[in-house]
């Protein structure tokens, strides 16, 4: 939206959305929650809606907001489809969002292991590798934080 102010000696034009993002700018030291809330402020949309968007509940966005909660990978990846990188505030909801099974393909490959190499240096169980690997499932946040020194390199 852009208003328009007219005064007798000067006139101006002002973007609001620009004026909420200055109220509320996108800090790196943002947690997920504070980002979430700063993110939905900066473009007025609501917990509820938000909420009815990623078909979860409210007192789920206001948890996450309150950092009471970490978002699953999935709702990760539908925020990051609905606000792009800016929503993206740590190491591990970029290895989400970059494919995490790609990284640690390219990480096994280049450190020339097999899968069940990978999966020992790491620390997680074969079968959790595999299923990450065919994307059956993710990775968790406890468990990524106990690997992420591993792959650094890569990430």
């Amino acid at each position: 939206m852009t208003y328009s102010i007219a005064t007798l000696t000067q006139s101006f034009e002002f973007n609001l959305n620009d004026c909420l993002r200055l109220i509320y700018p996108y800090l790196e030291s943002d947690t997920f929650g504070i980002r979430l809330r700063k993110i939905r402020k900066n473009k007025n949309i609501k917990a509820k809606e938000l909420g009815k968007i990623l078909n979860i509940s409210t007192g789920t966005i206001i948890s996450y907001e309150n950092c009471n909660i970490n978002p699953s990978p999935n709702i990760i990846i539908k925020l990051y489809e609905l606000f792009g990188n800016i929503i993206i505030c740590d190491d591990y909801m970029e290895f989400i969002v970059r494919d995490c099974s790609k990284i640690l393909e390219l990480w096994r490959n280049k450190n020339s292991l097999d899968k069940r190499q990978a999966s020992r240096i790491l620390g997680i169980s074969e079968n959790a590798y595999l299923n990450c690997i065919n994307k059956k499932n993710f990775i968790s946040k406890k468990t990524f934080d106990k690997m992420k020194e591993k792959i650094k390199d890569v990430l």
